[in-house]
């Protein structure tokens, strides 16, 4: 759940998909959901908020993002970044989609679509679906951190 503290300006006080930019500890991305018995972005529109001052104000990234009938579920080790500069970021739903940014999230590129469910739980852990998506980034979607 998001703390109080931090959930002020957002749709709801409950999400799991966390990550952190890895140059900037102060700037951390989060993806709300509705509460713990109806685990989907709130109505209907998968928006991921980043906050640049560790959770004092949000803004709503939704650059190339689906606003209708985006009925997702992002679990908790579905959401990371990379170390490049920029940052790419990388989300994977449960629905099988893997959507990058390669600009600390301004713009977003869906990857793939119904990735295989075998990414989804490899012993019980969705951190598989997190790495394949900054895999598919690197390898389908040149990065550079120069």
């Amino acid at each position: 759940m998001i703390g109080s503290i931090v959930s002020e300006g957002l749709p709801s006080r409950f999400g799991f998909p966390l990550a952190v930019h890895p140059h900037d500890g102060d700037t951390i991305y989060v993806i709300p959901e509705e509460s713990d018995e109806r685990r989907l972005v709130p109505d209907g529109a998968l928006c991921i908020y980043r906050s640049k001052n560790r959770g004092d104000t949000w803004e709503v990234l939704t650059d190339s993002l689906p606003q209708v009938h985006a009925f997702q579920n992002v679990l908790r080790a579905a959401m990371t970044t990379d170390a490049c500069d920029p940052p790419g970021v990388y989300v994977g739903t449960q629905g099988g989609h893997i959507l990058a940014s390669r600009d600390a999230g301004d713009h977003w590129t869906l990857l793939f679509k119904l990735v295989a469910a075998r990414l989804f739980a490899a012993g019980g852990s969705h951190r598989p679906l997190a790495v394949a998506a900054r895999q598919a980034a690197r390898g389908g979607v040149p990065r550079s951190s120069a």
